[in-house]
C-alpha cells in the first residue's frame, strides 16, 4: 500500500505549494474575471486566503491523491512498464489524460488564467503522474 501514501505526500506537497501561489494568483487575477471579484472580497489579507486555500486543498489533493495510488496499484498489476522517465507510462498516461480533463474547462472560462491554469496542470500531471510512481517505489513498504 505504499502507493496510498505515495499518494497521500504527492497531494499533501501539492497542497502545501499551491496554496499561497492560488492565493496571490487569485488577488491578481480578480479585477479582471468578474467571478473572483465577486468570490474574493477585496480587502481579504493574502496570507488569511492562503490558510483558508491550504486546509481546501490539503483535503482535495490528499484524498484524491490516495485515489490515485490505488489506481496506480491497479495499474502496476495490469501494465507495469515504464517510459518517458516514469516507472510507469500507463499510469503517468492516465494522469495526464485527468489533468487535461480537469483543467481545460477552467482554462477556457477563465482566459486571463490561463498561463496559472497551465502551470497548475503541469504541476499536477508532474507530481501525480511522475513523481507519485517513483514515490511509491522508493519507500521500504513498495509493492512487489
Amino acid at each position: 500500500m505504499s502507493e496510498v501514501m505515495a499518494g497521500f505526500v504527492c497531494g499533501y506537497a501539492l497542497a502545501v505549494v499551491s496554496a499561497p501561489l492560488v492565493a496571490v494568483a487569485l488577488l491578481r487575477l480578480r479585477s479582471h474575471v468578474p467571478f473572483l471579484a465577486v468570490a474574493v472580497p477585496g480587502n481579504v489579507p493574502v496570507v488569511a486566503l492562503a490558510v483558508f486555500l491550504f486546509w481546501f486543498n490539503m483535503l482535495l489533493w490528499t484524498a484524491l491523491g490516495m485515489v490515485f495510488g490505488l489506481a496506480l496499484l491497479g495499474f502496476e498489476d495490469r501494465a507495469p512498464e515504464g517510459g518517458v522517465g516514469s516507472p510507469n507510462l500507463a499510469f503517468t498516461l492516465f494522469a495526464v489524460f485527468w489533468s487535461v480533463v480537469a483543467f481545460a474547462p477552467v482554462a477556457m472560462l477563465m482566459k486571463p488564467a490561463r498561463r496559472y491554469v497551465f502551470a497548475a496542470a503541469l504541476a499536477f500531471a508532474g507530481v501525480f503522474g511522475w513523481l507519485m510512481p517513483h514515490l511509491a517505489g522508493w519507500g521500504p513498504l513498495a509493492s512487489s
